[in-house]
C-alpha cells in the first residue's frame, strides 16, 4: 500500500514529541517525509513529493510516543496514494518482542534470500530507491554498495531484539492488512 502521510493524535495530550522518532529523522520510509507541528496532541507527517510503499508486515518505528500512564486515547489515522484517508489500528501495552530487520531484507521476511535479491536486481539503478525497493544505505540509488550489503547478509535472518521499556511501535501495516481484510479488500 502506498502511503503519503499519516497523523495520530490524542485530545488528553498524552503523545511525547520527544520520545517521536519520525520518518523525517529516522529515514525509515523513504526521503522526503516532513514532520507537520509536532505537540502533545498530534504528531503529523507528510510526503509532498511521492509515496512510500509499505507491505504487509512492515513494522516502523516511531520511538516512545506515547506518555505512559496518561489516557489511552490515540487515534491513528493514514493517507494512500489513491486519496482514501483510512484509521489504522493502536495497541496499548509493552512489546515485549521485535524484530530488528536486516538492511537487505527487503521484504521484511526475517531472512535475506532470493526474493530480496530479485528486489534489489529488478530495481538496480533505480534513482529514487527506497528500503523496500533495494536502497540498503539509503542514499535514493540501488548500486552496487546495496548489492554488496545484500551479498554481504545473504542467508542470514533477522534476530530477535528485547525493545527498551516504554519503547513502542506503530504497527502500521497490521492494522492495514485487518481493515482491508475486514472490508473484503486484498492487498495488491
Amino acid at each position: 500500500m502506498d502511503i503519503i502521510a499519516y497523523s495520530i493524535t490524542s485530545a488528553s495530550g498524552a503523545l511525547s514529541p520527544q520520545g517521536w522518532q519520525s520518518l523525517q529523522e529516522s529515514g525509515e520510509a523513504g526521503a522526503d517525509w516532513a514532520e507537520a507541528n509536532p505537540n502533545a496532541n498530534g504528531l503529523s507527517e507528510l510526503n509532498p513529493s511521492t509515496s512510500s510503499l509499505l507491505t504487509t508486515g512492515t513494522v516502523l518505528g516511531l520511538g516512545s510516543l506515547f506518555t505512559p500512564g496518561s489516557e489511552q486515547d490515540l487515534i491513528f489515522q493514514y493517507a494512500t496514494a489513491g486519496g482514501e484517508l483510512l484509521l489504522g489500528t493502536v495497541e496499548y501495552g509493552e512489546l515485549s518482542l521485535a524484530m530488528e530487520f536486516l538492511a537487505a531484507d527487503f521484504n521484511k521476511d526475517g531472512t535475506v534470500n532470493l526474493e530480496d535479491f530479485n528486489t534489489l536486481k529488478s530495481n538496480f539503478g533505480s534513482t529514487d530507491a527506497t528500503m523496500a525497493t533495494g536502497d540498503t544505505n539509503m542514499d535514493g540509488v540501488v548500486n552496487l554498495a546495496d548489492f554488496n550489503t545484500l551479498k554481504n547478509q545473504f542467508g542470514q535472518s533477522s534476530s530477535a531484539a528485547v525493545p527498551e521499556p516504554g519503547s513502542w511501535l506503530l504497527m502500521i501495516l497490521a492494522g492495514i492488512a485487518l481493515l482491508l481484510r475486514k472490508s473484503g479488500r486484498k492487498l495488491v
